[in-house]
């Protein structure tokens, strides 16, 4: 599949370099040469005769639209070959994510992460009849550059219908994909919430979690996250066990029901006692400082000499913010990253 580097298609895409191999298709970086802009080709790979399953991902994309979900432009035939287009996410994977932190991400990070996919899952869901994705993974998630989380892969993705017999063949990616997926069952929205869960489980303790098969045969124990990562509370571990429990009757049963088990829908809220503020001051123009966001951490900045002050809380945040950011174009020190993060 590489000769196709080089390569026009329909006389408008140039294919520019190589991204990515999946199962049964290839995917370029490639540019619109009329408009001049980025694009992600997917490639049916040669030999594949189940184009259907292309055309189905396609017809499918094409027909959503939400901020969490990469946008399909075309879709064609080009010398015996299949094609989709797509649009370019510039960033890095989950996998990667997790690959370049130098320890399992925080839980507040990961539930923001969750919190994002979940808007994604119940839009997906309530589709008329609901789509299902059926390869949620860490690899299949990418965050841009602007921090956003999109959903790009849809090689697996089904619209819910009835099964003759009720049953699917084997497929997924070992590790995220339910039971039912597995040929015992039939996928529905409860999978894309195991597989969910599965990649929470994995950003929190930098560990693919055992395969679905495995536990059921072997009673394979989840890894339990807590021992490698302290910021793991015992509310949402065992919401992660509710969303991974192998029999699909006992996981939540909608997107919203593991927002509730997470806790990551709002109580009500409850007046505070109002307080008077107190300012921090300068240690060295002895003038208060003033708090100024940056990156969701509130920052004291002095205005006289523009020094910065953070406690062991604030740093702790950025650093972990830096830790996922795209890197440079040159090598920095950690020291310089943050720096350059804090002047924004």
């Amino acid at each position: 599949m590489i000769e196709l580097v080089g390569k026009t298609l329909q006389g408008r895409y140039k294919i520019e370099r190589f991204l990515g191999q999946g199962g049964m298709s290839t995917v370029f970086l490639g540019e619109h040469l009329r408009l001049g802009r980025k694009l992600a080709i997917k490639a049916l790979a040669p030999g594949v005769t189940n184009a259907r399953q292309l055309e189905a991902e396609a017809r499918i994309m094409a027909s959503l639209s939400h901020p969490g979900l990469a946008l399909v432009l075309d879709f064609f035939e080009e010398s015996g070959r299949i094609y989709m287009v797509m649009e370019f996410v510039s960033g890095r994977d989950l996998e990667q994510v997790a690959k370049l932190a130098p320890k399992p991400l925080s839980q507040r990070r990961v539930l923001e992460f969750a919190a994002q996919m979940l808007d994604v899952l119940e839009y997906l869901h309530s589709q008329e009849p609901p789509v299902i994705v059926r390869d949620l993974k860490p690899g299949n998630v990418m965050m841009d550059e602007g921090g956003r989380l999109r959903l790009i892969d849809f090689g697996l993705a089904k619209r819910l219908q009835p099964v003759p017999g009720g049953m699917e063949l084997g497929m997924g990616s070992i590790g995220f994909a339910p039971i039912e997926q597995y040929g015992r069952g039939v996928a529905d929205e409860r999978s894309d919430l195991y597989a969910l869960g599965a990649v929470m489980l994995f950003l929190l303790s930098d560990q693919v979690p055992p395969d679905a098969a495995a536990r059921l045969k072997e009673k394979a124990p989840l890894p339990d996250p807590r021992p490698v990562n302290d910021s793991v509370t015992d509310s949402v571990w065992s919401a992660l066990q509710a969303m991974l429990e192998l029999e699909p009757a006992r996981r939540p049963q909608t997107a919203s029901a593991v927002r509730q088990l997470l806790g990551l829908v709002p109580g009500p809220v409850e007046p505070q006692p109002v307080q008077k503020p107190t300012s921090r001051l300068c240690p060295v123009c002895q003038l208060p400082l003033q708090t100024t966001p940056k990156l969701k951490v509130e920052i004291d900045c002095c205005a006289q000499c523009g020094g910065v002050w953070l406690d062991r809380g604030e740093l702790d945040q950025l650093a972990e913010v830096a830790q996922v950011y795209p890197e440079p174009p040159k090598k920095r020190t950690f020291w310089e990253q943050l720096t350059a993060l804090i002047k924004g």
